[in-house]
């Protein structure tokens, strides 16, 4: 459904509403979702880091204890990694529904943002696509400014 929709200093033109209400809700879901996987993640490591033995990461084999120690470190990073790029991802996908919003904005680069904000909903499911319901968002109006005819 494409709505009139009148800015100031700009001519009256049709934009995807709809398509840009979903992919403005897909990327604050899938940026709240990457914030709350990366808080999870350095809160989980903080508490196991902290006492090791409550969680049998120790060892009386040394090295066995540094491998604990360097595979918890690891998956700690990890787990950082992908929930920023969950928000990257977001703020990529919620700019692109912004930049639908502004300016006189072609049915071609309709289109082309569309295609943009369908990437990174994808490359957004690393981290759980913001709970899957963001991801789902973002896909759904991807596809909408895609097939936006003007």
């Amino acid at each position: 459904m494409a709505t009139t929709l009148q800015t100031p200093g700009t001519a009256v033109g049709k934009k995807p509403m709809v398509a840009l209400i979903l992919l403005v809700f897909g990327g604050l879901t899938v940026i709240a979702g990457g914030i709350i996987s990366t808080l999870t993640v350095s809160t989980v490591y903080k508490l196991v880091s902290s006492n090791p033995a409550a969680y049998n990461l120790t060892s009386t084999n040394a090295s066995s204890s540094a491998a604990n120690s360097a595979a918890l470190g690891f998956l700690s990073q990890l787990g950082t990694l992908s929930g920023v790029i969950g928000v990257i991802c977001g703020v990529i996908v919620l700019l692109m529904g912004i930049l639908i919003l502004m300016g006189n904005t072609g049915v071609d680069k309709v289109h082309k943002l569309g295609i943009v904000a369908i990437i990174f909903s994808f490359v957004s499911l690393i981290n759980g696509g913001g709970f899957l319901v963001g991801f789902i968002l973002a896909l759904v109006g991807s596809i909408l400014a895609i097939r936006y005819k003007g």
